[in-house]
């Protein structure tokens, strides 16, 4: 099955905050706000993602980028 590699991966990290899928590429990414959760709005925060990028259901490049 294709998606098992990618799937697996799931179970261990956990729901990733989006998922970019292709017939061969699958990008899940996973993301963050940095500078307090308690605050009511998100202005002024950093935002962090990390991209865990696979090909053909094989793990191949890990992305990290933070505005």
């Amino acid at each position: 099955m294709y998606d098992e590699g990618v799937e697996t991966f799931i179970k261990v990290f956990g729901r990733p905050n989006m998922r970019k899928k292709t017939l061969f590429t699958d990008d899940i990414v996973y993301f963050s706000g940095m500078g307090g959760e308690v605050a009511e709005n998100a202005e002024g925060r950093d935002t962090c993602f990390i991209i865990f990028h696979f090909n053909l259901n094989s793990f191949c490049e890990l992305r990290e980028v933070c505005q």
